[in-house]
């Protein structure tokens, strides 16, 4: 059962962090060598151009960092400027200007005289200064610190003091965001949970159920932090998971520094935007639901941009991540009434996309019949977006028409428009869903060379959705699961395994495949007969969600087939036949075709076999489906024999058969496994064989 990551405790003594507004320890010390540069009084000459570089990259860092590096850091890239023991002198003299600061008066003193490189004016002692220009990189972050600085009151000048000088002196350990919460392994962590290790949150998959009880260690919040910092950090994360769907954080360590920094700081209403986010990762409906109700109501409160329109987009998104596919068509249908509104083209096309995947969700042939209007806005930065939403949108209609099984030159027309236009603008996480959708494309087309190839490019890439991510290692496993190479599907599972930890615990669809191929692997086990029945259960509750019901009921059918209850068999695949027909999944209605087929031949009743055969042969070549042409092709052959011994057709039908099953194979050992490529070959000898007697 999932556990709340709300749960684990929070009641514990620790550090409180020391918040500022800008200012560090950090932009102190890169003020101090700015100041030191400009007077031309530390830096020797030979090492003048390898200090500007570095500063300029700090300095420009720092503006989206979340993060900032120890003194002891600086000294060391400051010792590699020169060889030893000249590069020592450098050092020494910045450690001991640094610790010279020893009062908040002399800080107060240093960032006064910042003036003296900002402004010119008459210097009567004759040193040299150079005077920053006011929007050059060093004289914009000198100016702002300063501003900052002189608009602080003289308790948080006070706390600027302290943290300094236990910065320089290095008697506090300057814990940056990212190394709270990634570093487990803290000798003085002081945070401690208990999680079970089927939980979501604990990130390790198990095979099976285990009652142990895993002590995760947690870091020691503490050491101070700027509101800017947190800033970033928080946009960081949030992009992130809206991008992928995960982040570089596990959710449990996230949702921990949340926590705390919402004790410490609850004024930063961007962390219930990540905390809602996060909720979504770990699928848990009403911490995501509440936080979201948190941060609009912040967003609504504050003057400036109308976000009525973003509050109901994001609401849309939520109930479709959790299913809620009605649900989220009311959100989204009144979020597009207050964008066009505020005349938010960027969010419009947004909304339109998420419209058209949730009725695709409900509706397969609304992918198929519907067309979305994507309008580029005349902004730049809006105009990213656009293509991407489009590019999908046009990887949507592929997949549609692949489905109703369209002439390929559209499906790949379709495909190129995709790649040509996501290519020439940049536009990013568009490579592995079409490398995914090219995968299945020449795997429904027959080529396996091809479809392998598209697979492992997909597998590659290194941007995409966690979604697209996991389908892709299921999809791969799943084609080798189908050709008897278990060991190989299980490498794929156990490889996604290593890779993403939390989603894996979260999957059901990944613990299906798992379990699958472990019952192939060792028919000993026993829960995959039990979790197929509850994720059958699953499906079969959601007649909405279009072809992962048919495709239930059809597995539903082969299992009644190898139990020898062929009558409810067969009467699930009519049961189902006129829904096919109505619907366009045509490769479904053919496999449908070709196993009632298979049972009308096995009960001796071939002339119905034959017509029914003849029929799915005809809707697999109007879907382009090889696979279940070429089979429904062979039974067919086999048909013809038992009916009439009209060797002539089944001789036919077999001799076009071979040479083009074999292409869709791309080696020997998969040939000889494939049970499709052996009964071709079987029924070929076969009918040589009459031929030749004369029989």
């Amino acid at each position: 059962m999932k556990r709340s990551i709300d749960v684990i405790e929070d009641d514990v003594s620790i550090g409180p962090i020391i918040r500022t507004q800008l200012i560090t320890p950090f932009k102190i010390v890169l003020l101090y060598m700015i100041y030191e540069f400009c007077r031309f009084q530390m830096f020797p000459h030979r090492i003048i151009p390898k200090a500007v570089v570095y500063l300029v990259q700090e300095v420009l860092k720092n503006k989206e960092a979340d993060t900032e590096p120890v003194l002891q850091d600086i000294f060391d890239v400051l010792l590699t400027f020169e060889e030893a023991p000249a590069n020592t002198a450098t050092v020494e003299t910045l450690r001991s200007k640094l610790l010279g600061i020893e009062y908040p008066d002399s800080l107060f003193q240093f960032m006064y005289s910042l003036i003296d490189i900002m402004e010119e004016k008459l210097d009567e002692t004759g040193t040299e200064i150079t005077i920053l220009d006011g929007a050059s990189v060093f004289g914009l972050f000198v100016r702002r610190c300063r501003i900052e600085y002189f608009q602080s009151t003289v308790q948080e000048t006070n706390v600027i003091f302290e943290i300094y000088r236990a910065y320089v002196t290095q008697t506090t350990d300057n814990r940056s965001l990212e190394s709270l919460l990634t570093d487990e392994n803290n000798n003085n962590n002081k945070w401690t949970a208990y999680a079970d290790k089927d939980s979501p949150t604990s990130g390790h998959p198990t095979r099976t159920r285990q009652h142990a009880i895993e002590k995760v260690p947690l870091p020691q919040m503490g050491g101070w932090v700027s509101v800017n910092q947190i800033d970033k950090f928080l946009t960081r994360q949030a992009e992130l998971i809206e991008k992928t769907g995960t982040s570089d954080i596990s959710p449990t360590l996230l949702h921990q520094y949340l926590v705390h920094l919402q004790k410490n700081a609850p004024d930063i209403n961007k962390i219930y935007q990540v905390r809602f986010l996060n909720y979504i990762r770990t699928g848990e409906y009403e911490g995501a639901v509440s936080n979201l109700h948190r941060f609009f109501a912040y967003c609504f409160s504050t003057k400036g941009t109308p976000m009525y329109h973003y509050a109901l987009l994001n609401l849309g998104v939520l109930e479709a991540k959790f299913g809620h596919s009605r649900a989220a068509l009311y959100a989204l249908e009144e979020a597009v009434k207050a964008a066009r509104e505020c005349q938010d083209d960027d969010c419009l096309n947004e909304i339109r996309s998420w419209i058209y995947y949730v009725k695709g969700a409900l509706n397969d042939q609304y992918r198929i019949t519907d067309k979305v209007e994507i309008t580029t806005g005349g902004k730049p930065e809006q105009m990213g977006n656009s293509i991407y939403l489009h590019s999908i949108y046009k990887l949507s209609q592929a997949q549609g028409m692949l489905q109703r099984g369209d002439p390929p030159a559209i499906v790949f027309g379709t495909l190129f428009q995709c790649n040509i236009q996501a290519s020439m603008h940049s536009i990013g996480y568009i490579g592995l869903p079409y490398n995914m959708i090219k995968f299945k494309t020449w795997k429904h087309y027959g080529n396996s060379v091809l479809s392998e190839t598209y697979m492992k490019m997909a597998l590659q890439e290194n941007e995409g959705t966690m979604d697209d991510r996991e389908k892709m290692f299921l999809m791969a496993s799943e084609m080798y699961y189908i050709n008897g190479e278990y060991s190989v599907a299980m490498g794929y599972l156990e490889d996604f395994a290593k890779l993403h930890p939390e989603q894996t615990a979260m999957s059901l669809e990944w613990k299906q495949a798992y379990l699958k191929v472990q019952a192939r692997l060792d028919p000993t086990h026993a829960l995959q007969n039990t979790l197929d029945g509850q994720l059958q259960h699953l499906d079969l509750l959601q007649p909405e969600k279009r072809q992962r019901y048919f495709e239930t009921l059809h597995k539903q059918a082969e299992h009644y087939v190898t139990q020898e209850d062929y009558e409810t068999a067969l009467r699930i695949l009519e049961d189902v036949y006129q829904a096919l027909k109505d619907s366009d999944h045509v490769s479904l209605l053919a496999k449908n075709l070709t196993l009632r087929a298979q049972l009308y031949l096995d009960n001796g009743k071939v002339e119905t076999a034959v017509e029914i055969l003849e029929e799915s042969l005809t809707t697999s070549k109007k879907a382009h489906d090889a696979f279940n042409y070429y089979q429904a092709a062979m039974k067919l052959a086999n048909g013809y024999l038992e009916l009439s011994n009209d060797t002539e057709k089944a001789l036919y039908l077999i001799e076009c058969s071979t040479p083009n099953v074999s292409l869709c194979f791309k080696n020997q050992e998969q040939k000889r496994k494939d049970p499709s490529y052996s009964l071709n070959h079987l029924f070929l000898d076969f009918v040589i064989g009459i031929s030749r007697t004369g029989i």
